[in-house]
């Protein structure tokens, strides 16, 4: 295993991969540091919080804790925090792949001095953090309510008893699963759920900043190896081109192995991603239009900005695929647009297959059946608003 310690970091490196350090040491995914027993504490609590909070959450759709007017919050959340425990556990039981992922970046971030290179995996490495903050802000933003809802407990009047009681609220609103105890430790279940609802944000929307911030940078690299191919000159000695096909072979081929290794560790979360939005936008959907059929114009707009999140979320992981797909597929273009063919015959016959391969499509799939990438984003959003025409011929009726 790679010790983090063996690895040169310099300010360009640690500039480059620290957001995402920072998201995997926070939920013990650290592929550097997997195997410490720090960390491994660190993950187990993690998940007892994540798997009590999907319990808790479920256990409010038990017809005996009331009937609640509106089941999707509950679910949706719930669902939320399985997510946050399949990305972790993804991710750390593929720890092995993104150490050599993450060391593939920190050489190649650190060993290059060319201007142009470094200029191109900044860019790519912007993009990344720009998605990163995005995220994070705009989701620590609409969950602060839930964070200040304590301050906000209502006065019901009890008609049957003729006393006026305090209705005391909790994030997540599921006082049913604790029973007794909500009122007999509210201060502490509500810090509690605090907790989760911080661990869920993390484990969802962080793994999903750290998948795209590490997709950027491994697509920094294969636009490097994109440029450093377009200026490649021939030369007169045929050992001197023999070791630059060498050179080409061996990095092409090391660049798909590492979007080998980010397709396998990331394949089965973006499936599950993608059936889980595809659900929550499905069921928002028919939330909004029966409160339009009620003319509730508010809940309809709480909807609206419900989908466009989950929507929003596709889009990352398309554009991502995107990005990897197309750059992968742009190698063989610059290969063939380089002045190979005036080298020797017998250099000619070899970059004529390297070509070849170049030309074998890469696609980062949702479970080796759909590739993410824009057309598959368009095709879903097709599917949904078809779906949406039909619900809503249905209630015209």
């Amino acid at each position: 295993m790679t010790k983090e310690k063996n690895l040169k970091y310099n300010e360009i490196v640690s500039y480059a991969i620290r957001p995402y350090k920072l998201i995997a040491q926070s939920l013990g995914i650290w592929c550097m540091t997997c195997h410490n027993a720090i960390t491994k504490i660190q993950l187990t609590i993690i998940c007892i919080l994540l798997v009590t909070n999907a319990l808790s959450l479920f256990h409010e759709l038990n017809p005996k804790c009331g009937v609640l007017k509106d089941k999707l919050i509950p679910v949706s959340t719930g669902i939320c925090c399985c997510l946050s425990i399949m990305k972790i556990l993804s991710i750390r039981l593929n720890r092995e792949n993104m150490i050599q992922i993450i060391t593939s970046i920190i050489d190649n971030w650190s060993s290059n001095t060319c201007v142009d290179d470094l200029r191109i995996m900044d860019n790519a490495s912007k993009v990344g953090r720009k998605i990163y903050y995005f995220q994070l802000v705009s989701t620590l933003t609409s969950v602060t309510p839930m964070y200040l809802c304590g301050m906000g407990n209502a006065m019901v009047f009890d008609p049957r008893r003729n006393v006026t009681e305090i209705v005391k609220a909790i994030p997540l609103a599921n006082p049913c699963f604790y029973g007794n105890l909500f009122v007999d430790y509210y201060s502490g279940i509500y810090l509690l759920q605090i907790l989760q609802v911080t661990v869920t944000i993390i484990g969802n929307v962080g793994c999903d900043c750290y998948f795209f911030g590490i997709t950027m940078l491994l697509v920094g690299q294969i636009r490097c190896f994109a440029s450093d191919i377009e200026k490649l000159e021939p030369q007169e000695c045929e050992q001197q081109n023999r070791q630059i096909l060498r050179l080409v072979i061996r990095r092409h081929t090391h660049l798909i192995r590492m979007a080998d290794h980010l397709e396998r560790t990331f394949s089965a979360v973006v499936a599950l991603q993608v059936m889980a939005n595809i659900y929550q936008v499905s069921m928002g959907g028919l939330q909004i239009l029966l409160s339009i059929r009620i003319k509730d114009g508010a809940t309809a707009i709480n909807f609206t900005i419900f989908i466009s999140i989950f929507l929003v979320q596709l889009s990352i992981y398309s554009y991502a695929g995107e990005c990897l797909s197309s750059s992968i597929s742009y190698l063989q273009t610059c290969l063939y647009c380089c002045p190979w063919y005036q080298m020797t015959p017998k250099t000619n016959k070899d970059f004529v297959f390297i070509i070849a391969r170049c030309g074998k499509p890469f696609h980062l799939t949702a479970g080796k059946i759909i590739p993410m990438n824009l057309e598959s984003y368009t095709d879903i959003l097709k599917t949904l608003i078809s779906y949406f025409s039909v619900m809503r011929a249905m209630f015209d009726k």
